[in-house]
C-alpha cells in the first residue's frame, strides 16, 4: 500500500497497474487483551461513491447488533443477509455541492467467539410520544451457522460458528424483566436461573426463540 495523495489521510490501495483503487481513510484497532483476542472482530465499511474513489473504514466490535424489526427478518440468516446487503446512502455531496449516489458495503473478519446482539428493545411512536418498546418477535436460530465467504475479510477466516450460549429476556417491558442464560459444557447444555443451575435439552434451547437476546457462536 502506498499514502494517499493529495493531504487525505489514509491509505490508498495499489491495483494490479500500480493505480490507486480505494483510500482507507480511518482504520480502528482493539489493545490486545485476553477479552479482544476471544471476542474482538474487524468490520470493513467499504463506500462506493459514483466518480469519485471508493473509501474504506475498519473497526473493532465486540458483538453484531442485529436489525430485527423487520418484516423479511424471522431468522438469524436473515437478519445476517440485511446487515451484510448494500445499503444506498443519502445526503452526501461533492465539494462542489453536487448530490452525489453512494452505497455502502459492509464485510467482516469474525472474532474465534462470534456475539449476536438482537436488537430486541426499540423506539416507537405511540399516541404521538416516541416510546420504549421490546421487540417480541420469533427469531430462528440454529446450533451451527455458516457465513457466507463473500461477506468475510480474509481467505482464511472462520466461516462455521457452533451455537455456546443464549441469554434471554424474560419479560415484555424494556424497563423490568428476567435474564436467564443457556451455556453448554462438554456437549451439555446447563440452564442458568438466578443461583440455580440444571441440565437442558437442546430442543429447549433452540425453543427460546421469542426471548434470546444475545447469542454466543464459536469457531469451528
Amino acid at each position: 500500500a502506498t499514502k494517499a495523495q493529495g493531504g487525505e489521510p489514509g491509505w490508498s490501495e495499489v491495483g494490479k497497474k500500480s493505480k490507486g483503487t480505494m483510500i482507507v481513510r480511518n482504520e480502528i484497532t482493539l489493545s490486545e487483551t485476553p477479552i479482544s483476542r476471544v471476542f474482538g472482530g474487524s468490520l470493513r465499511l467499504e463506500l462506493n461513491r459514483r466518480g469519485m474513489k471508493n473509501t474504506v473504514s475498519t473497526q473493532p466490535f465486540y458483538e453484531l447488533q442485529l436489525d430485527i424489526d423487520l418484516d423479511d427478518v424471522r431468522s438469524i440468516s436473515e437478519a445476517m443477509r440485511v446487515f451484510m446487503s448494500p445499503g444506498h446512502i443519502e445526503g452526501l455531496r461533492a465539494k462542489g455541492g453536487k448530490k452525489i449516489d453512494a452505497s455502502q458495503h459492509s464485510s467482516i473478519r469474525p472474532p474465534k467467539a462470534l456475539v449476536l446482539h438482537l436488537k430486541r428493545f426499540n423506539l416507537g411512536e405511540m399516541n404521538g410520544h416516541t416510546r420504549a418498546r421490546k421487540v417480541e418477535k420469533v427469531i430462528l436460530y440454529e446450533e451451527m451457522i455458516t457465513l457466507p465467504r463473500r461477506f468475510l475479510i480474509g481467505a482464511y477466516a472462520s466461516s462455521e460458528f457452533h451455537l455456546k450460549a443464549v441469554v434471554s429476556h424474560i419479560g415484555n417491558s424494556i424497563t423490568n424483566g428476567h435474564y436467564t442464560a443457556y451455556v453448554k459444557k462438554y456437549d451439555r447444555w446447563y440452564l442458568f436461573n438466578d443461583t440455580k443451575v440444571s441440565p437442558a435439552s437442546t430442543e429447549e434451547v433452540l425453543s427460546q426463540n421469542k426471548t434470546a437476546y444475545l447469542l454466543f457462536y464459536e469457531s469451528k
